[in-house]
């Protein structure tokens, strides 16, 4: 169900704004565009999957699936980030990409959009200057 939901729905467009992006703050900045559009559109079969996963083998591997496709997109964003010499010295491209999944997680959005009412519009705002403060801007402590 997931993957149909991904192949059928809005996913491939979103995902090619990342891909098409012209330099790698524009792929940071849609990347965390596409989270913030699409989260909303495949809420409800998401919270079945983030219910279940820790009781149902099948739910889990959906779940994980899913997850590294995230990883495997957001390490190609922040390797390019990288390349085009935006990536914070105090990362590299492994712990850049663990951030990156946590500030765009499902429970994230959930707890901002659903808990405290923010709209996409405000959520896509902040969380994308969060990323870039944090990636892109970091100076260490």
């Amino acid at each position: 169900m997931a993957q149909h939901m991904d192949s059928k729905g809005a996913l491939p467009d979103l995902l090619t704004r990342v891909f098409d992006a012209s330099t790698a703050i524009e792929a940071l900045d849609a990347a965390a565009a596409l989270h913030a559009e699409y989260h909303p559109m495949i809420y409800q079969v998401a919270r079945v999957f983030m219910a279940g996963r820790y009781e149902d083998e099948a739910l889990q591997a959906a779940w994980d699936e899913r997850m590294e496709s995230r990883r495997n997109l957001y390490h190609t964003v922040v390797e390019r980030l990288e390349e085009e010499g935006h990536l914070a010295s105090v990362w590299d491209t492994k712990t850049a990409t663990d951030l990156l999944l946590a500030l765009t997680s499902w429970q994230l959005w959930e707890q901002l959009v659903i808990d405290r009412g923010w709209s996409t519009e405000d959520y896509l705002n902040h969380i994308r200057t969060v990323i870039r403060q944090i990636l892109v801007f970091a100076t260490p402590v």
